[in-house]
């Protein structure tokens, strides 16, 4: 699992533990909802693994607690941006872009910053949110992906950066 997670550029540098969620009753039923670490980035603990195929998901706050993602948050430039659709904007401000994830042992894992999108989340349709999730889905290629919240002072859209193995 990764333990640590660099962006240079960005200058974040941050811890990653595992995370997982918690089931919340509401008056619609039962609702799954991640449990964001507060003061790390969490390593979706359903995602891949560091050095194995598929979509490794990492998650971090932007504006409360330890804002460990909040230089992501700020790298977001809306004159810069393409509309992708009606929810989904995209942007290429980040990429190329170099993303350090660290195992236990020390051993470094590179990744290079290929996408950058920003999600509508609140006020939008539920099938909107559900669609919203598919970059937590697995993958069949070796992928990181990186999720926040939005403007620096609200969280009404997701940020999803994805990044692939520097070969």
């Amino acid at each position: 699992r990764p333990v640590r997670l660099l962006i240079p550029d960005l200058k974040v540098d941050t811890e990653v533990v595992p995370m997982g969620w918690e089931v919340l009753q509401t008056p619609d039923g039962p609702r799954s909802e991640w449990v964001i670490p507060k003061y790390e980035a969490g390593h979706h603990i359903n995602s891949a693994l560091l050095g194995e195929p598929g979509n490794l998901v990492i998650s971090g706050h932007n504006n409360i607690y330890g804002q460990v993602f909040k230089p992501i948050s700020f790298a977001w430039d809306n004159d810069r941006r393409t509309k992708v659709d009606d929810y989904t904007d995209r942007s290429e401000v980040l990429n190329g872009r170099r993303i350090q994830l660290f195992d236990e042992a020390g051993q470094v894992y590179e990744y290079v910053i290929e996408e950058f999108y920003r999600l509508r989340d609140t006020g939008v349709p539920l099938q909107q949110r559900i669609a919203n999730g598919r970059f937590m889905q697995p993958a069949q290629d070796t992928r990181l992906t990186l999720i926040t919240c939005w403007p620096p002072t609200n969280n009404t859209h997701r940020l999803v950066v994805i990044a692939r193995p520097v070969e």
